[in-house]
C-alpha cells in the first residue's frame, strides 16, 4: 500500500527577504523538501510617510509571481502566507496585499508582532526536549525583533520590538558610512525599547538562550570564522561590534564568512543583538536555523494533533471576561441554523465566514466586564486590542466589526475603518449574529427551535413553529425593531409560523 504524502508551503514575507518552504508530511513527520528565498527588502521601500514605493512593490510582486508558479500544484488548504512588520507599518498595506494575492495566488495575512512571536516559538522549540526548563528565544528580523521565555512547548512570555536589521540600518547608517555617534545613537535606541520589559525577563530567567533568522545566523557565521565558536557569546558580540566602530564604512568591511547581501544591513542587526545582550546580560547565544516559517508550517500540518489555535484563543478570552458560556452556547446553535443558509444566499464564503459569527457569538458580551450601556462598543474594543493567537490583523478585525454592529444601529460607515470594502458584507454577516442574539435574549437554557429561513430579495424570512411567536410577545416585538435597524442596509425580515418544526440540539 502507498503510505498518503502531504505537501504544505509557508511563504513568509519579512521586511528583509521572501521566504517560502516546502515540507512533507509523511507517517506523521515533517520533512523540509525545498526552500526559496529572495532578499526583497521591504521595509526600505517605506517613505517617510509610511507608504510603500512603486519600486519596491514591483519587486515585490515579481517575487510573489515567482512563488506562485512553485505553489501551483499545492492544495490551497495547505499554504500560508504571512506578512509582518513592514506590512504592519505600511499605510498602503491594503493595496499591496490585494496585488499579491493576485500573482501569488493564495491569501496573504498581516500578522500581528505577538502571533510573530507565538509562530516563531512553536517553529523553534519543537528543537528541544521536554526539562521543564525556561529558554529565551531572540529572533531579529528586518523590521521587527522578537523576545520569546518559553518552558517545554509552552510560551511564557514574548515582546515584538519595532527594532529590525533594516530598519535600524536605514535609520542609523544609511549612507553606509558612520562615526562611534551613529552606534551610539543605535543602541540607545534599542535599550529604551528593551528598558520597560528586561526586569520581566529576567525575574522569568532561562537556562539556554537561542538565536533564529538572518542576523543571528550572520553573526554566528562572522564570529565562526573569527574562531569564537558557532555560538554567539558576549565576547565575541562585542569583539563584533568594536570592529564594525572602527570600520567606519560597508565598503571597509572585511569579514570572512559575511555574505555580500548582508553587508548593508549588518550593522543595524549587530547594534540591536549587541544591546540585547547587554540588557538582559546574556552570556551566550546558540543558534538554530528554524523559525518563523517552521512554526507556520507546524501548525499548517497540525504535526502535533492540535486543535485550531484561534478555538483556544476565543475560549481564553471568554474565561478572562467570564462569559456566560451556556448563553453563548445556544447563540452559535442559532448562528448554525441559520447562518449557512444566509451566507450561501449572499454568497458569502461559509467556510470562510461562519466560523467568524461563532466566535462573535461566543464574544459578543465580553464588554459587560467593562459597562452595560454600550457594551458591544466595548467587546469590539476588546477584541481589536487583544492578542488572540491564530488570527491574522484581518479577521480579527472581522470579529471586532461583527461585534460592534450585533445590536442597534447598524451604521456601515462605522465598520469601514475595520474592514474596508469588505463593509457591506460583514454587516450582513452581523445579521446572522443578531437575529440569533435576538432569538436567546429571554436567556433560557431550553434548545431552540430548528427554525427555517429564506432570502427572497432582501427579505429575510423566518418560519417558526406554529403558536411560537404568540406566546412571546417580547421576541415578536423585538423583531419588529430589528425591521427597522434593517432597513438601514436595504434588508427587512418577515416572519410566519408552520405546524411541523425540529427541535434543535
Amino acid at each position: 500500500m502507498a503510505r498518503e504524502v502531504k505537501e504544505f508551503a509557508a511563504v513568509d514575507l519579512g521586511s528583509n527577504s521572501f521566504h517560502l518552504v516546502l515540507a512533507r508530511v509523511e507517517n506523521g513527520e515533517l520533512t523540509i523538501v525545498d526552500k526559496l528565498k529572495e532578499r526583497v527588502r521591504l521595509a526600505s521601500g517605506l517613505d517617510e510617510k509610511g507608504y510603500l514605493s512603486e519600486a519596491s512593490q514591483t519587486e515585490a510582486l515579481l517575487c510573489l509571481e515567482r512563488f506562485g508558479h512553485r505553489l501551483a500544484h499545492i492544495d490551497n488548504a495547505h499554504v500560508r502566507v504571512v506578512g509582518t512588520n513592514t506590512l504592519r507599518k505600511a499605510k498602503n498595506a491594503d493595496k499591496f496585499v490585494q496585488l499579491a494575492e493576485k500573482v501569488i495566488g493564495q491569501q496573504v495575512e498581516i500578522i500581528s508582532g505577538l502571533e510573530e512571536a507565538r509562530l516563531i516559538h512553536s517553529g523553534v522549540s519543537n528543537l528541544f526536549s521536554q526539562t521543564g526548563e525556561n529558554y529565551l528565544i531572540v529572533d531579529i528580523g528586518g523590521g521587527s525583533t522578537e523576545c520569546i521565555i518559553g518552558c517545554d512547548r509552552n510560551m511564557l512570555h514574548a515582546d515584538s520590538f519595532y527594532m529590525g536589521c533594516v530598519e535600524f540600518s536605514n535609520q542609523y547608517f544609511s549612507k553606509g558610512r558612520w562615526s562611534r555617534k551613529d552606534f551610539d545613537r543605535a543602541v540607545t535606541a534599542a535599550r529604551l525599547q528593551m528598558g520597560p520589559v528586561q526586569r520581566v525577563y529576567r525575574e522569568l530567567g532561562w537556562t539556554h538562550a537561542f538565536g533564529s533568522s538572518g542576523t543571528i545566523n550572520a553573526v554566528s557565521e562572522i564570529l565562526n570564522h573569527q574562531g569564537f565558536g558557532q555560538a554567539i557569546t558576549k565576547s565575541g558580540i562585542d569583539w563584533l561590534f568594536g570592529y564594525l566602530q572602527g570600520a567606519k564604512s560597508v565598503d571597509a568591511l572585511d569579514l570572512p564568512g559575511l555574505k555580500p547581501e548582508r553587508a548593508p544591513v549588518i550593522v543595524g542587526g549587530v547594534c540591536i543583538l549587541w544591546a540585547l545582550f547587554h540588557s538582559l546580560k546574556l552570556e551566550e547565544m546558540r543558534p538554530v536555523q528554524t523559525a518563523l516559517r517552521e512554526g507556520v508550517l507546524n501548525e499548517l500540518a497540525n504535526i502535533e494533533g492540535q486543535s485550531d489555535v484561534r478555538e483556544h484563543s476565543v475560549s481564553k478570552l471568554m474565561k478572562r471576561y467570564s462569559v456566560d458560556e451556556t448563553h453563548a452556547a445556544l447563540v452559535v446553535s442559532v448562528v448554525n441554523n441559520i447562518g449557512p443558509s444566509l451566507l450561501g444566499a449572499w454568497a458569502l464564503d461559509a467556510d470562510e465566514y461562519l466560523p467568524l459569527i461563532r466566535w462573535a457569538a461566543q464574544l459578543h458580551e465580553i464588554g459587560k466586564c467593562v459597562q452595560y450601556s454600550g457594551y458591544h462598543k466595548h467587546s469590539a474594543y476588546l477584541v481589536s486590542n487583544s492578542h488572540l493567537a491564530g488570527f491574522d490583523k484581518h479577521r480579527q478585525q472581522i470579529l471586532a466589526a461583527l461585534l460592534l454592529v450585533h445590536r442597534r444601529k447598524i451604521d456601515v460607515d462605522r465598520l469601514t475603518p475595520l474592514v474596508g470594502e469588505l463593509a457591506l458584507d460583514v454587516a450582513k454577516m452581523a445579521v446572522i449574529l443578531r437575529l440569533s442574539v435576538l432569538l436567546c435574549r429571554t436567556r433560557s437554557d431550553r434548545a431552540r427551535p430548528q427554525l427555517d429561513v429564506q432570502l427572497d430579495q432582501g427579505r429575510i424570512e423566518l418560519f417558526f413553529p406554529k403558536d411560537y411567536l404568540e406566546a412571546r410577545p417580547l421576541t415578536r416585538a423585538d423583531l419588529e425593531q430589528e425591521n427597522v435597524w434593517l432597513r438601514q442596509i436595504g434588508l427587512s425580515v418577515k416572519t410566519d409560523c408552520r405546524a411541523q418544526y425540529k427541535t434543535h440540539h
